[in-house]
């Protein structure tokens, strides 16, 4: 993914802000990212950093199931 994409940014800013230890801000920024994803690509980025933030294993599973359903085989 190009760097200068807005969502790889928001994801890597994301990422930041994770290790930081801010976890809401996080969570903010990779939904930000999945609300501006123009394919499926930067689509399954953003939900596999909103699945690793998510606080119930259902959410988990909800967003690391966006992936593989959007993929087409």
């Amino acid at each position: 993914m190009n760097p200068g994409n807005a969502v790889a940014r928001l994801c890597a800013v994301g990422m930041r802000a994770g290790t930081e230890g801010r976890a809401d801000a996080a969570r903010e920024l990779f939904e930000r990212a999945w609300g501006l994803a123009a394919d499926e690509y930067e689509a399954c980025a953003a939900a596999h950093h909103l699945a690793r933030r998510q606080t119930s294993p259902e959410a988990v599973l909800h967003w690391n199931q966006e992936c593989p359903d959007r993929v087409t085989w």
